[in-house]
């Protein structure tokens, strides 16, 4: 399996050390060929809030950068695992550009046949803050999310210890290992179904046949009715009726 690491830090440090420590015990597990990838290395510039990537297409983009490059790294990988170290409670500024800049994603979701995995590291608070943040992007972006790990380490020069943490660093290579390779994504959870039954109406109406999403759900079949999820899935008929009856709920207290 083809792993990406798409890391947020500036440096190679904990939050680096601590992926790498996950990608070897993964590879106790079967063969996994993975790709660090850091940010800090690639021309990504801020969003500029034109709305141009919603309304014309991620093309159309006035940023002229290396985003596109990244975007395909994505696509060719089985999974994803999304590591920023924690700055002020949250993600650093190279990973908050990358989630602003896919923002176009969110209404046309992309990669729910991968799984993702998070990872953040921080020497005294705000991993969950941190996990949060990507966690809401991941899934919005479509991801199936396989879980998270924060750890808290100190600030060192060089490889950290992790010695007291390898029990959990060994239980979520082995959790996103199995993620991938059972396909979880083929059974989403039910506010994932009940999230695309609210996509799928809102983006399905005639009245916005016009706009770029339209034309992204129709062509791709999955503003039919009968589909419940982007991709087959594996889930009970009461689990679909049930995401179908809390899309409508959901649309309704935001529409």
């Amino acid at each position: 399996m083809n792993i990406l690491i798409l890391l947020g830090a500036r440096k190679r440090g904990n939050t680096h050390y601590t992926s790498l420590a996950i990608i070897q015990e993964m590879q106790k597990l079967g063969q996994v060929s993975p790709e660090f990838l850091f940010l800090r290395d690639y021309d990504l510039k801020f969003c500029l809030g034109c709305r141009t990537c919603f309304d014309k297409g991620e093309l159309a983009c006035p940023q002229k950068d290396d985003l596109s490059l990244i975007v395909e790294k994505i696509k060719k990988a089985d999974g994803v695992i999304f590591a920023s170290p924690v700055y002020v409670s949250d993600v650093s500024g190279e990973m908050k550009t990358l989630i602003d800049r896919l923002a176009y994603v969110t209404h046309r979701p992309a990669f729910f046949a991968k799984c993702s995995f998070i990872v953040t590291t921080t020497y005294s608070a705000g991993n969950k803050h941190a996990r949060d943040t990507l966690g809401a992007a991941t899934f919005a972006w479509g991801f199936h999310h396989a879980g998270s790990l924060g750890l808290k380490i100190p600030t060192v020069k060089g490889p950290p210890d992790l010695t007291k943490d390898q029990k959990r660093i060994k239980k979520a290579a082995t959790k996103f290992f199995t993620a991938i390779e059972k396909q979880h994504f083929r059974s989403p959870s039910l506010l994932s179904l009940a999230v695309f039954k609210v996509q799928q109406r809102a983006n399905s109406d005639p009245l916005h046949k016009e706009t770029l999403d339209y034309r992204y759900w129709v062509n791709n079949g999955y503003s039919n009715p009968d589909q419940s999820f982007f991709v087959d899935v594996e889930s009970s008929w009461m689990k679909r009726i049930l995401a179908s009856v809390l899309g409508r709920v959901i649309l309704k207290i935001y529409s």
